[in-house]
């Protein structure tokens, strides 16, 4: 295909995609703009209120929290969970050295001539030095004989402090309680992937060959605070605005549209192999052509790339990136799983290429918390109750007008009964002096308006109440006072209960179809661009740290444990809600057994004490349970708190009082008191 035909084909899906999603893209917009408590109120007057009543900022930004602060305080949220098998082969066999490994598309892959540009260049780990002869069982890997998958769960444990690292360097958890605040207001989510390379800059005590003596001149090497700068393989983690990514019914293909400065575009950080011709075309014609058709001004227009108010030496420029199956007229496929950008919606800066990611056509993940049936993007915590929003507006701010008219209600003026009509203009003012004639009080008389009705206040807590019920943030849930006064202790139980599950059932999907697919993105890059030691060095010490000395294995059998199946295991969010339903299941069976003094006195106490702690995530729960001295034989236990009975104080004889008196001790005669007692 020509670069005409490539941009007649991507405008032919932009349109399609428009079409698909007008009256949903409209509805997205607005649900954005009750998110940011905005309403266009340009015709009211300016005496009128223009009140917007942030009525699901605080729900959306409670529930995004509430994900954000249940990840970060999982110290593993996720992990690699190996699968085993009953006939694992056996070490001696070295079914490591036999793999497939050699002829995978992990060593055969054009990672040089990759479409990613530098990031892609990351060279995969061979040939390196320190391997074992093939005879010698490296240190800390299973003797000659033993499976070989019984060292899958240190690999498994390595592999996933890996990926925790990349995706803490990402940032991955604010990114991802975005992501799905992005979803709460407009329907999904959307997060993307990508490998760059970067300067990894820091500084070090080291020798300075290069030093000058400052008094001699002469070269003069020594110690001191050097900049060491050293390139490296990193993770970067976006969140995509979903009204620039345009897709079909059926995602076959994903179109992202961004903004870039000409000046970034130009220098290409990211190494991509953009056609020059293309690239100088959009300089010359776009941006240094002062001379151009009405059609050529409209495209810029409609693209917002030119206009009066824009810094001349600031050029953006519009990209259109396409990810999936390039196909004619009349439906060959021209090629499958591609990637081409277009400049402007006219330069095809650069051309069909394969994608460059091995096990994904596109970099993106879709996160959908709010499910709807037969629906591919889900809903939001907004769309639903946009009607009830605005009447609540409305209802506020009639009120204020209302109060405002009670408060300044208008005058009327009889002209003819004043001296002078002209002292009318301007209106009343405080000690404004007015000359009437005829009977006092006749010039002018104030219309009287009446309070606000009490009714619309009943119906703003009726709305209130229904928005609350939509989104599931209610009064309960955030443990604010309620509008109606005092309730129940069951009621309250109740609507929290209500509340809580209705956030478990979004953290479960949010779990399965936003983290589990976010991990899986992040292991197939990591496999593809992050594992070689020369560019990330973190690699060999995290394996080692857990007992697995890569660099010591022959290089067949180094990263041979990707071709074994490690399935992801996620428990944050559900874990979560899982010990606070325990918890409270534990607190729930004290208080019934604290009713029955026969049982609990059965119930061992530090043991349940120490499941209740464990709830909360303590480290040492037993250092804050007080051990009971042992019980003496047949001591007498109390029903009520389960402890000894102590006994009764015995009568004083006279002999003991005069020895207590005399400052000697009552136990032993003749030893004075506070000696100790033999």
């Amino acid at each position: 295909m020509t670069n005409q035909e490539l941009v007649l084909f991507l405008n032919a899906c932009i349109s399609e995609c428009e079409d698909t999603w007008r009256d949903k893209r409209k509805v997205m917009q607005e649900c954005y703009d009750r998110y940011l408590s905005y309403r266009d109120h340009s015709k009211k007057k300016s005496w009128q209120h223009k009140i917007v009543v942030p009525a699901v900022y605080p729900a959306i930004k409670g529930a995004s929290g509430l994900i954000r602060r249940i990840l970060m305080k999982s110290d593993e949220f996720f992990k690699f969970v190996p699968e085993r098998r009953d006939n694992a082969p056996q070490n001696a066999a070295s079914p490591m050295a036999a793999s497939p490994m050699a002829a995978s598309p992990m060593a055969a892959s054009p990672m040089a001539a990759s479409p990613m540009g530098a990031p892609a260049a990351l060279p995969m780990p061979g040939g390196m030095p320190g391997a074992m002869p093939s005879g010698m069982p490296p240190a800390g890997m299973p003797p000659a004989g033993a499976p070989v998958e019984d060292n899958m769960d240190n690999m498994a444990r390595a592999f996933t402090k890996k990926i925790r690292f990349h995706i803490d360097e990402c940032d991955f958890i604010d990114k991802f309680a975005e992501a799905v605040e992005s979803a709460f207001v407009m329907f999904y989510g959307a997060l993307k992937f990508t490998p760059v390379r970067c300067d990894d800059t820091k500084i070090v005590w080291d020798l300075n060959p290069q030093a000058v003596d400052k008094e001699t001149g002469l070269p003069a090497p020594r110690y001191e605070f050097l900049r060491e700068i050293k390139e490296r393989g990193k993770l970067r983690c976006e969140v995509v605005n979903p009204l620039l990514i345009y897709f079909p019914v059926d995602r076959s293909y994903i179109i992202e549209e961004s903004r870039v400065q000409l000046s970034d575009l130009l220098y290409n950080e990211e190494g991509i192999k953009y056609e020059k011709k293309e690239l100088n075309r959009l300089k010359r014609e776009d941006y240094a052509n002062a001379d151009q058709s009405e059609a050529e001004q409209a495209r810029r227009i409609m693209l917002r790339i030119s206009g009066d108010k824009k810094n001349k030496y600031r050029k953006e420029v519009v990209l259109h990136t396409f990810y999936g199956t390039i196909t004619e007229e009349d439906g060959t496929v021209v090629k499958r799983d591609a990637r081409f950008i277009v400049a402007n919606k006219k330069y095809v800066i650069l051309k069909p290429e394969a994608s460059p990611y091995w096990l994904r056509k596109h970099p993106f993940v879709f996160i959908t918390p709010l499910k709807t049936l037969f629906m591919v993007m889900g809903n939001g915590m907004v769309d639903g109750i946009r009607p009830i929003i605005n009447a609540l507006d409305n209802i506020v701010n009639m009120a204020g007008d209302k109060a405002l008219f009670s408060l300044l209600a208008p005058t009327e003026i009889n002209v003819d009964a004043l001296k002078d009509p002209e002292q009318a203009e301007g209106g009343l003012t405080p000690g404004k002096l007015y000359k009437t004639k005829g009977p006092l009080g006749q010039a002018m008389h104030q219309i009287s308006q009446g309070d606000i009705p009490q009714g619309s206040f009943v119906l703003a807590e009726l709305f209130r109440s229904f928005i609350q019920n939509y989104t599931g943030w209610t009064e309960f849930i955030q443990g604010m006072p309620t509008e109606k006064g005092n309730v129940t202790a069951t009621e309250v139980t109740r609507k929290t209960e209500a509340s809580t599950m209705q956030f478990e059932n979004i953290a479960s999907s949010i779990e399965k179809g936003g983290i589990i697919e976010s991990i899986e993105v992040v292991r197939d890059l990591t496999i593809q661009y992050f594992m070689d030691p020369a560019f990330n060095p973190e690699t060999y010490d995290m394996f080692e740290q857990e007992g697995v000395p890569l660099d010591a294995l022959p290089e067949a059998e180094r990263f041979a444990f990707v071709n074994k199946r490690y399935p992801i295991r996620v428990k944050g969010l559900s874990a979560f809600f899982d010990a606070e339903r325990k918890r409270k299941d534990m607190v729930d069976l004290f208080g019934l057994l604290s009713k029955v003094p026969a049982i609990a006195m059965r119930l061992n106490l530090e043991e349940f004490l120490s499941r209740v702690l464990n709830t909360y995530d303590e480290t040492n729960p037993e250092d804050l349970i007080l051990k009971l001295p042992p019980t003496p034989p047949g001591a007498q236990i109390d029903p009520k708190t389960g402890l000894p009975i102590a006994a009764p104080p015995q009568p004083l004889d006279a002999a003991t009082m005069m020895r207590m008196l005399s400052g000697m001790n009552p136990q032993q005669p003749g030893v004075p008191a506070g000696a100790p007692v033999q």
